[in-house]
């Protein structure tokens, strides 16, 4: 169906930005990562 299309690409969408803003916070707080 097509709703059911729509709903994984949201959850993607949403797991991808949730993921950057977390590591781009992280980055910014010196914290967790060590590069």
């Amino acid at each position: 169906m097509i709703f059911s299309s729509y709903e994984i690409l949201a959850t993607v969408a949403v797991a991808f930005l949730a993921g950057a803003v977390w590591a781009l916070n992280t980055k910014r707080r010196g914290g967790i990562f060590c590069e």
